[in-house]
């Protein structure tokens, strides 16, 4: 029984993780930038840009009629200080709220914190060195995307109103560094 519940909660750890949206980018250049974030938007579909005044890099950009922050985001700001409570590092935390597998971590907090009712809101999109959590639902006030770095913890954050058919687009823009 216990190397079936091992088998069982491998296959669900690499069942949930999907690979990172393929680049929709082939006949636009990679025009924007936002810290080390390349985008390669449309220029004519972008309506507004403006570069935000704060201590992180970060910009507000409506494109294709929607309004998105993006930011380089701090460990603490991104898990409202949680990782360090549970011992996790951003990447491993996230992993922790979209798996639902950790027995440190107090679910009904995290997922107050996150506007969250279950980790079938949260989606995850990996490759060799970056994670991506989306964080979204009808519920939430403001729908969310970390972008982790596995190694450096790095977190950038993508915010605003969405589905996962419109981020899953976005994202297919973004050139990881």
């Amino acid at each position: 029984m216990r190397l079936i519940l091992i088998l069982l909660s491998i296959f669900t750890c690499t069942a949930s993780a999907s690979q990172f949206p393929q680049s929709s980018c082939s006949g636009t250049p990679y025009w924007l930038e936002v810290s080390a974030i390349k985008l390669c938007l449309e220029p004519e579909n972008v309506s507004y840009l403006n570069v935000l005044n704060s201590k992180y890099t970060s910009m507000s950009i409506v494109y294709d009629g929607r309004e998105y922050i993006f930011q380089v985001q701090t460990v603490e700001n991104a898990t409202g200080g949680l990782h360090k409570k549970y011992g996790l590092s951003a990447y491993r935390y996230f992993l922790a709220l979209a798996l639902k597998n950790n027995l440190k971590v107090d679910y009904p907090i995290a997922y107050e914190i996150h506007e969250l009712k279950s980790e079938h809101e949260i989606n995850v999109y990996e490759s060799s060195e970056w994670a991506v959590f989306t964080l979204i639902s009808n519920h939430r006030s403001f729908d969310e995307v970390f972008i982790i770095n596995k190694k450096s913890q790095s977190i950038f954050q993508i915010g605003g109103e969405f589905d996962q058919k419109t981020i899953m687009s976005l994202l297919s823009k973004v050139k990881l560094p």
